[in-house]
This record gives structure tokens, C-alpha cells and sequence, in this order.
């Protein structure tokens, strides 16, 4: 045998991933493991005697749980969007960090007139030195 041969760590996670109905070229890029590995363990995995299920909890999205009218509102009426993320967390509706609840406010119908990606002013003139009789465009 060429190699060392894998980790404990690295073969459980192999396993979880195969129970889990992925491919081994799949299992291979998760995992950063050499795809031919990958089937020779797979087929170690098929040759066990008991395969234990693995629990597999379903992905909810709390996305559909926020009530965005809600947020909305509160937003418009001065509270920031940093405390709102914050009584969504206390209140276990929203798992995520703020970053994460930020993109998904951006992209809520409801407040996607509120955020402004980028905004441009048109160029203005001003002066840039009082006693100077010349001005400047700005961007």
C-alpha cells in the first residue's frame, strides 16, 4: 500500500456522506479524497454486515418563517435592522448570523425597494475654495 491509509475521522465522514446517498465522486470533493479512495472504502462500507441509519434532519428554511410585513414595518419606523436580527435570534426564528439575515432581507419582496446596492448622485457643482471663482464637478 502506497499511503498511510485515512484517519478514523476521514472514514466516518466518508460513511455519513455514502449513507447519505452521495456519489463517491461527490464524496471524494467533500471530503478532499482521492476518488479511487473514496471507492475502495465505499466498497469496504457495502460489505459491513449492519449499516446503522443515520438521522437525517430535514433543511428548514427559516427564510418562510420570518414574517417580512413585520420586519418591514419596524424597519421603516427607525429600528435598525441590526436589532431586529437580534429578536428573531432570541425568539429562535432566525438561525443564522447577520450577515447571512441581511442578504436574505435584501432579497425579500418586501423590502427589496428599501436597500440601495449602490447609489450614484448625479454630479454636483460646489466650490472649492470660497475667495476662488472656479468650481469643481463632483462624482
Amino acid at each position: 500500500m502506497a499511503g498511510n491509509g485515512l484517519n478514523v475521522k476521514d472514514i466516518d465522514e466518508a460513511k455519513r456522506l455514502w449513507k447519505l446517498g452521495l456519489t463517491n465522486r461527490q464524496i471524494a470533493r467533500a471530503t478532499k479524497i482521492h476518488r479511487n479512495t473514496i471507492n475502495n472504502y465505499v466498497e469496504k462500507f457495502k460489505n459491513e454486515k449492519s449499516i446503522a441509519a443515520v438521522e437525517v434532519k430535514p433543511i428548514v428554511s427559516w427564510y418562510s418563517e420570518v414574517d417580512w410585513e413585520r420586519v418591514r414595518s419596524e424597519y421603516l419606523s427607525g429600528v435598525s435592522l441590526n436589532v431586529i436580527h437580534e429578536e428573531l435570534v432570541e425568539s429562535k426564528i432566525v438561525p443564522v448570523q447577520y450577515a447571512g439575515f441581511w442578504k436574505q432581507a435584501q432579497t425579500a419582496k418586501e423590502l427589496k425597494s428599501l436597500f440601495c446596492r449602490r447609489c450614484h448622485l448625479p454630479p454636483a457643482m460646489f466650490p472649492v475654495h470660497p475667495d476662488r471663482s472656479f468650481y469643481v464637478t463632483g462624482p
